[in-house]
């Protein structure tokens, strides 16, 4: 599918349900060559991570193999990316995407974590580009559109969260993200990884990591000055889809769904909703089979 394509599903299914909040210029609209001819909207594109950890769950177990005592924070790192509608001038350095496949932490403690998933991100690059080093470190390089840290525009924008598919980092659509900063939304999202490793399987289990992890990036955003809490909308591609859908059962202030390539489509997919105990709870609530349109 082409990317027009998909951000003209993303627009569709957003732009009439959550409205973003009337656009007044918010600085300069920055684009970038990744962008091809997409119309970048009338804020430029903020980028900022905060890092958290999430106590209710363990990501290092208490003891190794032999007993002795693992050293460290025992809870799930995470580290959560947010696109924004920001003040920003042309001149206002650009992050390159090498910033994207390692997003530098502001808490060290999660330095090595983060430089794990940057190796799985180099490892998939380097697949997609047959093993060409050169295109690889040129993608590095490549300049996007969003600046670090921006000031955020004024007022409170929509929330649109962002699902990558099993073993996914925040790259997989993040001209996307981008894209609907520019355009007044904000964006939040996490890396994909699994309940104890940086690789995932992808199973009932492993899927159900996303949904919590999408739970998590909600809360981590809810207190945030630019966010509106009130309109609120997932998206997600393949197994992040999934999870969106999964996410939207148990999470009815949700207002919009949108998937690409959604698992949720394939027989699998549809499986492990339809056997998913969040789907019978709110079929019941409904009184009737769930239901909802999609875009081919």
């Amino acid at each position: 599918m082409h990317m027009r394509i998909i951000i003209g599903i993303a627009a569709i299914t957003f732009a009439g349900i959550l409205s973003a909040s009337a656009l007044t210029p918010g600085g300069a609209a920055l684009a970038s060559a990744a962008w091809g001819d997409l119309e970048p909207g009338p804020y430029a594109p903020g980028f900022m991570a905060v890092e958290k950890y999430d106590y209710s769950r363990s990501f290092m177990a208490k003891k190794d193999y032999f007993g002795t005592p693992m050293e460290g924070e025992r809870a799930r790192p995470v580290q959560v990316c947010i696109w924004y509608p920001a003040l920003a001038e042309e001149d206002s350095p650009r992050m390159v995407y090498g910033e994207y496949a390692f997003v530098y932490p502001g808490d060290r403690r999660l330095y090595d974590f983060l430089s794990g998933l940057q190796d799985r991100e180099v490892g998939l690059l380097h697949f997609m580009f047959n093993n060409d080093r050169g295109a690889v470190i040129d993608l590095q390089s490549e300049e996007m559109a969003a600046v670090r840290d921006a000031q955020p525009a004024a007022g409170r924008f929509p929330l649109i969260l962002y699902a990558p598919n099993f073993n996914s980092g925040i790259t997989e659509n993040l001209v996307l993200c981008e894209y609907l900063a520019s355009h007044g939304f904000v964006v939040a999202s996490t890396h994909a990884y699994g309940s104890r490793a940086l690789r995932s399987g992808q199973g009932p289990a492993d899927l159900e990591v996303l949904v919590a992890d999408l739970g998590f990036v909600l809360a981590a955003v809810h207190g945030l000055d630019f966010v509106d809490n009130d309109r609120v909308g997932v998206m997600g591609g393949s197994a992040g889809a999934l999870a969106g859908l999964l996410f939207q059962m148990e999470n009815l202030y949700v207002d919009a769904l949108a998937g690409f390539n959604a698992a949720f489509l394939r027989p699998d997919g549809a499986g492990m909703a339809r056997d998913n105990p969040r789907y019978g709870v709110m079929a019941a609530s409904l009184g009737r089979p769930l239901a909802a349109p999609h875009l081919r």
